[in-house]
């Protein structure tokens, strides 16, 4: 299983190595920051990212996994007028692989905050209020959602997956989880339980065998929203210095 994107994808990584089991499935990340998985190498904005679209189409020549889940920002991608040629780069990409063999899985788009969710919540916790996740959620994920997964409808070997539709019922994203973690450590990246949280809602939909999760970490009930009024676990903390905390 190759999980292949740019930060928006290495998200995920935690959750998913922390739901199936080592033995039957080996998960490989290729994530680069700000780089869309693409085979566009050319048409990339920056050496980094033409680089590493280059070099993964050199791996997917040589290589061909059982599945290759996308994920990126979307939100940022498809921003006007670019929604048409995403959406054209992307139907590359899935024809190219699924001709080859390989299962494709495209995760829409994540949860995203309106800004930095540790901040709103600290500033909220502060003024004594409760924070309503219609409030802080960016309502352009929705849309953005049915926009992507119309336009990209499922067929032989490709499945869109739609990350909201999964973690936030009617549109009622969970903000907190667990103790009163955050769901992301900035406006939209998974803090290490979110990843979890995320993936045991997205695992029943990546079409693995029941044999490939680790026990307990098969479907869930979806509790809704989970707020928390108490002050932030690490609200203070940069990405770099909280433990626990992911980034590529």
């Amino acid at each position: 299983m190759l999980l292949w994107g740019d930060s928006f994808a290495a998200h995920y990584y935690h959750g998913l190595a922390a739901s199936v089991d080592p033995q039957r499935v080996n998960i490989l990340q290729a994530t680069r920051p700000v780089c869309m998985p693409t085979f566009d190498a050319v048409g990339q904005g920056t050496v980094v990212c033409r680089d590493f679209d280059a070099r993964m189409q050199a791996f997917l020549r040589d290589h061909k996994p059982d599945v290759v889940i996308l994920s990126a920002d979307w939100l940022e991608y498809a921003r006007p007028p670019r929604f048409a040629g995403v959406i054209d780069d992307l139907r590359i990409v899935i024809a190219s692989l699924t001709a080859a063999g390989t299962r494709v899985v495209l995760l829409g788009p994540s949860v995203q905050f309106t800004s930095s969710l540790p901040s709103m919540l600290l500033r909220a916790h502060l003024r004594g209020v409760v924070p309503k996740a219609g409030d802080v959620v960016l309502p352009d994920i929705f849309a953005l959602d049915t926009m992507m997964r119309t336009a990209l409808p499922a067929g032989d070997r490709f499945a869109y997956v739609s990350v909201v539709d999964a973690v936030c019922p009617a549109r009622q994203c969970p903000v907190t989880i667990d103790d009163g973690v955050p769901l992301s450590w900035d406006h939209a990246h998974l803090t290490a339980e979110g990843s979890v949280y995320v993936m045991q809602r997205l695992l029943p939909l990546l079409g693995l065998k029941p044999s490939d999760v680790l026990p307990g970490r098969d479907a869930v009930a979806n509790p809704g929203v989970q707020l928390h009024t108490g002050e932030p676990r690490d609200s203070a903390a940069g990405p770099s210095d909280r433990p626990g905390m992911m980034h590529d």
